[in-house]
């Protein structure tokens, strides 16, 4: 089994500077994986958008684009 990893971004920039809710998933992420011997394959990770993303099941191909900020 292998990885592709995808997220963390700090989208929520009310909560994102005090909190590195982003970072914190991403270590975790790869603290998990790396306990249960899978590795990490691809990746894109970080930054302060947020990520689409479709999988093909069959083939493990990933294809990402990045999702603009909205004001709510």
């Amino acid at each position: 089994m292998i990885a592709k990893v995808f997220g963390g971004g700090e989208v929520l920039e009310a909560m994102s500077n005090h909190f590195n809710i982003g970072q914190r998933n991403i270590e975790i992420a790869r603290e998990l994986l790396d306990e249960i011997g899978i590795p990490i394959v691809g990746s894109n990770l970080g930054g302060n958008l947020g990520r689409k993303i479709e999988m093909c099941s069959g083939t493990g191909e990933v294809r990402m684009k990045f999702v603009k900020k909205q004001n709510f």
